[in-house]
């Protein structure tokens, strides 16, 4: 499991990294979704599709949808890592995922000078990108890759991650940071 720095919150503990996990007790079927959101309108929708019929009963009563986050953060403790997903502060999992991963990227630019050990270890941390359904978060990287290829120079980098990193904000509408200076890392890794 990877902890962001400056932030309680954990990425999803499941070995699929796909998040979210529940399963209705009443007809088995499992539902898997890394934003909560996702998960919840998937159960509603498979909930009223299955509303009234003969021998099925669903939980549609008021307030069925808190009764149903409470039921996830006990399914999932680790997934939000948060124990209310109402709390103010409470972050997606794959949001804290993203933080964290930015870090360790920083981080390894900051560190390493071997440009063998860097391409390795790059390769590995791409594979870490989220890949799931309603994510396109190592899609953008891959495509920003190719009209941005990592330089694995010990100074370039460094220079390059947080190019990197600002093509990927600038994508999602996100904060850009001051280029070149060095950002510290607790406030650098929030995209």
């Amino acid at each position: 499991m990877l902890l962001a720095p400056s932030s309680p919150h954990l990425t999803p503990s499941s070995p699929d990294g796909k998040g979210w996990y529940y399963q209705q007790p009443n007809t088995g079927v499992t539902f898997r979704a890394h934003a909560l959101d996702v998960l919840i309108s998937q159960i509603e929708a498979h909930r009223f599709a299955l509303a009234g019929r003969e021998g099925i009963e669903m939980d549609l009563a008021y307030g069925w949808q808190n009764r149903l986050k409470h039921d996830l953060c006990i399914l999932n403790p680790n997934a939000p890592s948060w124990p209310n997903p109402e709390a103010e502060g409470f972050e997606p999992p794959h949001v804290a995922q993203g933080r964290a991963l930015w870090a360790e990227l920083h981080q390894k630019a900051s560190e390493t000078t071997d440009p063998y050990q860097l391409r390795d270890w790059f390769d590995r941390w791409l594979n870490r990108v989220p890949n799931y359904v309603g994510c396109r978060c190592r899609e953008n990287a891959v495509h920003l890759l190719h009209e941005m290829p990592p330089d694995f120079s010990p100074e370039g980098f460094k220079d390059w991650a947080i190019r990197f990193h600002n093509g990927i904000n600038r994508k999602l509408g996100k904060k850009q940071w001051p280029y070149p200076t060095e950002p510290e890392s607790s406030t650098l890794v929030t995209g």
